[in-house]
């Protein structure tokens, strides 16, 4: 019996340090995101998109071709599912071109404040849009992160139309596909094979009118076929985490993609990080570390609770 538990708790262990290491790898490949951006920069953005969701609906459909599941892509073809990759697609679409949009425009740090933002979104969509009630703690964190928001709106006297665009289209992406019960690989694959044929139709015009860039870079070429690589390794990684690690530690890897980006662009990119910006993400950060600590003592406290009344699921 012994020997069986501490098989057990090895076989848990090792399936957490996989779980962190995928973890690690996937919000750590998201936040170097930037680097890749820069280094096709000869793209203007609306054709880094259009050949981003061609190579990578080309490297998904490989992935999903090798899995042999042809029943899971039958699955999320059923109209209703459908209906609700298409409206996914066009915000991820829209989440991916405000992110390079941000990246080739030297405003990485608005960016990184877009994913900060997400969240805290969340929330405001589980309010709003599904009926949730938050705990009186979580409305303070959402009221401290408006507050900083509208401080640097106020101050800067415009609209962080970056942040804005990036947080909210994740943020419904995010909620499109919590209601969407289809596999990650082949929703992403369902997503991208929708965008494909406006991606190919804005190509071939770019190709047909002397405009688009691709073929005029050997190097730039290469790199813009690796696009679909470097979109899928990350959320096959997050995949792998998601199904080992809890909720809690998932919460906390999220910001390392944000804070990454962010550093690179005070460090790397020598974004100015003047005191309106420290003031906006400092309000934000407190917002997150009161939500984050709510998130985890709710967590624990779900876990005495099991441990309390073990019988409780069988009886309910």
């Amino acid at each position: 019996m012994e020997a069986n538990g501490a098989k057990l708790v090895n076989n848990r262990t090792r399936t957490d340090r996989a779980g962190l290491a995928y973890g690690l790898a996937a919000y750590g490949l998201w936040g170097l995101m930037p680097f890749y951006i820069h280094s096709v920069e000869g793209f203007p953005p609306m054709q880094m998109l259009a050949h981003r969701i061609a190579w990578c609906a080309l490297l998904m459909f490989a992935i999903v071709a090798l899995r042999r599941r042809p029943d899971l892509v039958a699955d999320a073809l059923l109209p209703r599912k459908l209906f609700l990759l298409t409206l996914s697609s066009f915000l991820i679409a829209l989440n991916w071109f405000a992110y390079i949009l941000g990246v080739t425009t030297n405003q990485v740090t608005q960016a990184s404040l877009g994913y900060f933002m997400t969240p805290l979104l969340n929330v405001l969509l589980g309010v709003c849009l599904l009926g949730e009630r938050l705990r009186p703690i979580r409305w303070i964190a959402l009221g401290i992160a408006t507050i900083g928001l509208g401080y640097l709106m106020a101050v800067r006297q415009e609209m962080p139309w970056i942040a804005l665009q990036v947080g909210t289209s994740f943020s419904l992406y995010g909620l499109v596909r919590k209601i969407t019960p289809v596999d990650s690989l082949v929703g992403l694959l369902i997503e991208t094979l929708i965008l494909l044929p406006f991606a190919l139709v804005f190509i071939s015009y770019w190709q047909i009118s002397g405009t688009g860039v691709f073929g005029t870079n050997i190097r730039q070429d290469g790199l813009i076929m690796l696009s679909g690589v470097v979109t899928a390794v990350p959320l096959l990684c997050f995949t792998n985490a998601a199904r080992r690690l809890p909720l809690t530690v998932m919460a906390f890897l999220q910001y390392i993609a944000p804070s990454i980006q962010l550093l690179l662009a005070v460090v790397v990119y020598k974004e100015p990080f003047e005191p309106v910006k420290q003031v906006t993400f400092g309000l934000i950060w407190v917002g997150l570390a009161l939500f984050t600590m709510d998130s985890i003592r709710v967590a624990q406290q779900g876990k005495r609770d099991k441990v309390d009344s073990p019988g409780q699921d069988e009886a309910g």
